[in-house]
């Protein structure tokens, strides 16, 4: 498991885009709150990216790993093709895993984290594709057909927000943007009119 783990860590940033599909999905990752943010793992507490809760004597084979950084918006079937594919990946290669992080990481200072080698999560959709864009593992995952067409609408789904926050997010005409806005109804339904 620690290697599984770890695998997930490792390719956290990676995963993100995933786990964390919308520009929403990035208010909520902020230091301090119930979302993880930090690149850490831990049994008992509840800040880290990764747990691995404790289990009873006799009964390892109830042993779980919670991944912590999906959004509740995400493709859960794209979440857990990432998390398997990075668990696998870590199994294969035998990742070591670190000493787990029991300590509140919310309340450790910046020095403290560096020192421990602890990471953050993407802080934007941007970022998330950009992290995305070079990993290997989600390519392997996805295949190269949904894999580009996750970029691509992400990509798309940016260029769309950008469009809307430039104009003050009054209704407006989008015939630019029709092919998106049937990919996106939901976010871009208090847009307004649209043409065809």
């Amino acid at each position: 498991f620690d290697a599984a783990a770890l695998s997930r860590l490792m390719h956290a940033k990676e995963i993100t885009l995933v786990a964390s599909q919308w520009v929403n999905s990035y208010k909520r990752l902020v230091p301090g709150f119930e979302a993880p943010v930090y690149l850490s793992w831990a049994r008992r507490n509840r800040s880290d990216l990764i747990r691995v809760p404790e289990y009873k004597r006799g009964k390892e084979n109830a042993t779980r790993i919670e991944y912590r950084g999906a959004d509740p918006a995400c493709n859960p079937y794209l979440v857990f093709a990432a998390m398997l594919a990075a668990g696998l990946e870590g199994i294969e290669k035998e990742y070591t895993c670190p000493a787990p992080v029991e300590e509140n990481v919310y309340e450790m200072t910046d020095q403290e984290r560096k020192e421990r080698g602890i990471d953050h999560l993407p802080g934007s959709l941007w970022e998330a594709i950009e992290y995305a864009e070079g990993s290997e593992l989600l390519r392997r995952c996805l295949g190269d057909h949904l894999f580009e067409s996750l970029l691509l609408n992400k990509k798309h789904l940016l260029r769309a927000q950008a469009f809307y926050e430039r104009h003050g997010g009054k209704t407006i005409i989008i015939a630019r943007f029709v092919p998106i806005v049937r990919t996106f109804a939901p976010f871009v339904a208090g847009v307004g009119t649209m043409s065809y």
